[in-house]
């Protein structure tokens, strides 16, 4: 229900049309009084640029004077400069006492009050806007909190023309009429903006702590507009949704429209083209020019693909064990994502601990859930290691310790952890440790929907058992700095991508539109990606065609820049001037004798039924026209090339470089001897843990296979093969090089025989890509 009505004035115009104008109050409970107006009745002014066809939005205001006479009027003015402006606003209707059509509405505004010192009758002149404005201050949120989900394109418009301030004007009344222009080539059905689909995850804008900022609503509005070639504006009591293209392509526009509330209304046909007649007259001085012609039209498209799908700058001790999630994205099959950070571990020490028991680590333990996938990666503690040297006391050495070996990295269908073994470190003296990590997940087989990660922390001590002691008492301080989690694979990310429709012919000037917020599939992770809904099938497009454009279909902020660009690729002709009789509105065009003319802006005063205006002619050639796509640029650094990933495989190639040696950062350094069974047509493979394998045979005579590892995984990789007395030329051993490589050798070969007793091999993989013997028993 519309605010209560404080004052109102009614006049008749110059052709004998009734108006009337409303002041409406929020707070007000007795009978509305009537004041007069001035000369002009009111007067309706549409700011538009009248150097941009496409100007994305375009905001409205309505003048008129209220004569102060009495205590009432002045009782108004004094409240307009002691109360918040939302609580005054302003509706005109046509026509009264017959239909009573609203016909604009907006909200009063106190800063643009002009109210002379001067005794009754007081001339003071109001203004109040439509409030489109006001929406670059508004953020896109539910009243504070995130819209989450997917709505389609019409919802939010209505979302954002309901941050408006005078929405209270409309009841059941049409809020907003919408054309369609552009259409899915994958798309059948009949009301593309209804069934276009965007998530409002991708409209957080969250700044470099994860903190939501939110677009403004204006931000959102206008690249809606941008994206679809449509121009957003108030008219006749309505707001509209309308593309150029769907002026150009018909003068009956096709129009679709809902409530303020979202309930739709029936499809309508409107003429919108008006002649010039003796109901709408051009005045004396009225012109006619040109606008220079474009050379390039230019557009960006930010999508942020380079932003991490979680972020967590300080995960604190408080947070281990909770649960951080991204906003439910669905990741194709082949999407490759990866976990990152660097873990800081204290430990103060107990002061106490004597030998093997100084021996002390802790678990990191992931729990990296994809959709239904979990990412695991097991640990066992088996075997022993001596530390000589790296802490403790020399009179005690060595120390003794049972060292982990880690499982294969893969997706579980049933809940699994991933687990990083930190370095030792002295228990008695303490430690401060600081562990970068970046795992990176094996390639999704399927999509998922969601991903989901926390973190926990386990005390481990010299045997491989737990000791809560390491993480459960004061002396044990650790946190997460940068917990990540990033798209790798498959497509190339970066943040933004620009689209630019270039003139073939001479031309001088460029259109810049800047930034907008919403296009086609980039990556899995891109904010602002349209899609559609037919049924219950979601469809990401990546190619649309116009009313006007029926050619082989185009992404849409390609197609974009080449209809406006094809607009505009000769002079454009501009008239403008006075125009007496009747008034024109917004969405319609002036059908003169060379084609039709869109209204760049426009002023209307009511009383003389005087309309100045200036208007473009709509025009097409897109022969000349050349289109292009740029390649993706980063905004902020790939996952790819930050620290943190060159710091991790430092960390990591310096632990496997160390061998068996004392840190026992879980790697193949911990299966110090694997002995394998062979018998006749079995094969075998390296595993990640093996250092030393002793061959030994057992059955009938025969030969058996053992396959070296990849050697893109293995350089620097030093594996050494002993055989024992069962090994000989009746029972031998073929080492043979993976099967997933091409054009790799041993020493120039493609395979070496153990087929003596006692013989034995050191083997190297190279950065060239080959296997070498370093050290080998004479034969």
């Amino acid at each position: 229900m519309a605010d209560p009505i404080r004052l109102y004035a009614e006049f008749t115009d110059d052709l004998g049309t009734d108006w009337r104008v409303n002041i409406h109050d929020a707070n007000f409970g007795g009978t509305a009084a009537e004041f007069k107006l001035g000369a002009d009745g009111f007067v309706l002014r549409y700011s538009g640029n009248n150097e941009d066809r496409y100007q994305p939005v375009i905001g409205s205001e309505v003048t008129f004077t209220l004569t102060e006479e009495n205590s009432t009027h002045t009782t108004f003015m004094d409240l307009l400069a002691t109360n918040v402006e939302v609580r005054f606003s302003v509706s005109v209707r046509k026509d009264p006492d017959g239909t009573d059509d609203f016909w604009w509405g907006g909200i009063l505004l106190p800063e643009q009050v002009v109210r002379p010192y001067d005794y009754y009758p007081i001339q003071n002149t109001l203004t109040a806007s439509d409030d489109l404005g006001n929406l670059q201050s508004v953020k896109y949120n539910n009243d504070g909190t995130a819209y989450t989900g997917i709505e389609s394109g019409i919802e939010h418009l209505l979302n954002c023309l309901n941050k408006t301030r005078a929405t209270h004007l409309w009841s059941t009344d049409d809020f907003l009429y919408y054309v369609n222009d552009f259409d899915s080539t994958d798309y059948t059905g009949t009301d593309q903006l209804n069934d276009t689909r965007i998530s409002h995850y991708g409209l957080y804008n969250p700044d470099e702590n994860n903190i939501n900022q939110f677009y403004s609503a204006f931000e959102v509005l206008e690249s809606l507009a941008r994206v679809f070639n449509a121009r957003v504006f108030q008219s006749q009591g309505k707001w509209w949704f309308l593309p150029v293209g769907a002026q150009k392509y018909s003068t009956t526009l096709t129009v679709e429209g809902t409530q303020k509330d979202g309930t739709a209304l029936t499809q309508q046909s409107i003429v919108a083209d008006k002649s010039f007649d003796s109901t709408f007259e051009r005045l004396k001085g009225y012109e006619y020019t040109y606008l220079a012609p474009l050379k390039t039209v230019r557009r960006t498209r930010r999508y942020n693909g380079n932003y991490p799908l979680i972020l967590d700058n300080l995960h604190t001790e408080s947070e281990f064990g909770t649960t951080l999630s991204d906003t439910d994205i669905d990741y194709v099959s082949g999407t490759v994502l990866a976990v990152s950070g660097t873990f800081n571990y204290t430990y103060e020490g107990d002061g106490t601990s004597t030998g093997n028991d100084r021996v002390g680590r802790v678990e990191l333990e992931f729990v990296v859930k994809v959709g239904t996938k979990y990412l695991q990666r097991n640990v066992t503690y088996t075997g022993t290691q001596l530390v000589f040297n790296g802490f403790g006391d020399p009179g005690e050495f060595p120390y003794e310790y049972t060292t982990h070996v880690y499982g294969d990295t893969s997706l579980s269908s049933s809940a699994a952890t991933y687990t990083i073994v930190s370095p030792i470190f002295d228990e008695r003296d303490g430690e401060s440790l600081s562990i970068p990590f970046h795992i990176v997940l094996p390639a999704l087989t399927a999509q998922e929907n969601g991903l989901d990660i926390s973190v926990d922390i386990n005390g481990i001590d010299d045997t491989g058992a737990a000791d809560s002691n390491l993480t459960n008492t004061a002396n044990a301080s650790y946190n997460i700095v940068v917990l990540r989690a990033d798209v790798l694979e498959p497509e190339g990310l970066g943040d933004e991508v620009s689209f630019t429709a270039t003139n073939s012919d001479s031309a001088r000037a460029d259109l810049d539109q800047g930034l907008v917020l919403f296009g086609d599939y980039n990556t899995v992770n891109a904010d602002g990606t349209i899609s559609f809904i037919e049924g219950a099938t979601q469809t990401f497009s990546t190619s649309w065609q116009s009313l006007n454009y029926t050619g082989t279909g185009l992404s849409i902020n390609r197609l974009g820049v080449q209809e406006i660009l094809g607009g505009q690729v000769k002079p454009t002709r501009v008239q403008r001037g006075d125009v007496y009789g009747s008034p024109i509105y917004m969405w319609q065009v002036i059908d003169d004798s060379d084609g039709d003319y869109a209204l760049f802006e426009m002023t209307f005063t009511a009383r003389s039924v005087m309309n100045q205006l200036e208007a473009f002619l709509i025009e097409r050639d897109v022969t000349i026209v050349i289109t292009d796509q740029e390649g993706t640029h980063d905004v902020v650094t790939p996952i790819t090339e930050a620290d943190i990933v060159r710091a991790a495989t430092a960390f990591n190639v310096t632990n496997r470089m160390l061998g068996d040696g004392f840190i026992g950062y879980g790697s193949r350094d911990q299966r110090a001897i694997r002995e394998i069974e062979h018998r006749d047509g079995v094969t075998y493979s390296v595993g990640d843990s093996d250092l030393h394998i002793m061959n030994t045979w057992t059955g009938p005579n025969g030969f058996g296979r053992i396959e070296l590892p990849l050697i893109a995984e293995s350089h620097g990789r030093i594996i050494q093969f002993h055989s024992d007395s069962t090994i000989s030329a009746n029972t031998y051993v073929t080492l043979a090089i993976n099967t997933g490589d091409t054009g790799v050798t041993i020493d120039g070969a493609s395979t070496y025989d153990f087929n003596r007793a006692y013989d034995g091999i050191t083997i190297l993989g190279h950065t060239d890509g080959h296997w070498y013997i370093i050290q080998k028993k004479d034969k």
